[in-house]
């Protein structure tokens, strides 16, 4: 597989205000991708530009997913899907 590119745009240091879900699957860290998330929401916004993150986020997820490689790519790639509607479902909360 070739290797794909995370779009990032949250600080380095950026931490959510809230870590409820695990930032780490099966060896692999997915910190990035949702802090990334987690900023973006942060920011608030509509309902499409939520839509925007969520999407975003599940694209970072599958980067780090293929570039990591590996035994556990199918697992990886089902709790991509599995954060992703995570975010889908739940983040409307989250955002302003």
């Amino acid at each position: 597989m070739a290797r794909e590119t995370l779009i990032l745009d949250a600080p380095e240091s950026y931490r959510g205000p809230v870590d409820v879900v695990p930032d780490q699957w099966l060896g692999l860290d997915v910190f990035e991708a949702c802090a990334v998330h987690d900023h973006e929401y942060g920011k608030g916004g509509t309902e499409a530009t939520r839509k925007i993150a969520d999407v975003r986020f599940r694209k970072n997820l599958v980067a780090l997913v293929v570039n990591r490689g590996g035994l556990f790519v199918a697992p990886r790639f089902v709790l991509a899907w599995v954060y992703f509607a995570g975010v889908r479902l739940f983040g409307r909360r989250s955002v302003g």
